[in-house]
């Protein structure tokens, strides 16, 4: 998908195509990447719980040691973010304009990469799973960013027809699995690097919130985005979301291997 060549391309109309500007680049979308998990987890949590977020995301080998090297997979820490947290505020607002606003993220993130699918699946699943569910369906949100979705994505469809599908073509060479024993290897192997991965900040986490001093600076109540005080409901129904989100997408891959 073309985003991540666009953004590069509007990067160095402005900087000079030299590493350190490469570099920057890279950096620049992994801070806007934080930015943007810090608004998701003002969604469910206050201010010094969503510090503690983005301190362990910091932590995290894709934010860092990965981070300095901008490509598709790099720029995903700027879509996905925005797609959950447009879906968020859809959920909360359940107006037009927000489900305009989660269309416009869907097409961002299938337009960095095609595995946006599995992010946009979860977020389906989660608004027909959760508890509050039928309040978001009737809704004009979820129905608006559907059809937001499809008319963004149709000139990039149209692309797709006339290259005869060679990005999909690529992906179903590059991935095709030829036996059960193949897809077993790569999923373990996708397991273990994802929990190489997250062991690091789970074991900071641990420590930092079972350490008696520090307990205390992570209770507090709920602070909404306006810094008011946050509605408890929409709290949890945000919680709700967030945790379905993440089981699906961390399971779904190996379900579908």
């Amino acid at each position: 998908p073309p985003l991540s060549g666009w953004v590069a391309g509007l990067w160095f109309s402005v900087f000079p195509t030299e590493d350190w500007a490469t570099y920057a680049l890279a950096m620049t979308v992994v801070g806007v990447g934080m930015l943007i998990c810090w608004m998701i987890a003002l969604r469910v949590v206050d201010r010094r719980r969503a510090f503690f977020v983005v301190v362990m995301l910091a932590l995290y080998p894709v934010f860092n040691f990965k981070g300095f090297k901008y490509n598709p997979d790099l720029l995903q820490l700027v879509t996905l973010p925005l797609l959950v947290l447009a879906y968020l505020d859809a959920f909360d607002k359940r107006t037009v304009r927000s489900g305009v606003w989660l269309g416009i993220a869907a097409a961002l993130a299938l337009l960095t990469k095609y595995w946006a699918l599995t992010m946009i699946g979860a977020i389906g699943i989660a608004a027909l799973v959760h508890p509050a569910r039928m309040a978001f369906l009737r809704s004009p949100a979820p129905w608006v960013a559907i059809v937001a979705t499809a008319i963004a994505m149709v000139p990039h469809a149209i692309w797709l027809v006339r290259v005869d599908f060679l990005p999909l073509s690529y992906a179903e060479d590059t991935y095709a699995l030829s036996t059960r024993a193949v897809a077993l290897r790569y999923v373990r192997g996708y397991v273990a690097h994802n929990l190489a991965l997250l062991a690091v900040p789970l074991v900071l986490s641990a420590v930092v919130l079972a350490w008696g001093r520090w307990r205390c600076v992570f209770v507090a109540d709920p602070i909404a985005l306006g810094g008011g005080q946050a509605r408890p409901d929409m709290l949890r129904a945000q919680a709700i979301n967030v945790w379905i989100i993440q089981a699906v997408v961390a399971i779904g891959p190996v379900l579908g291997a």
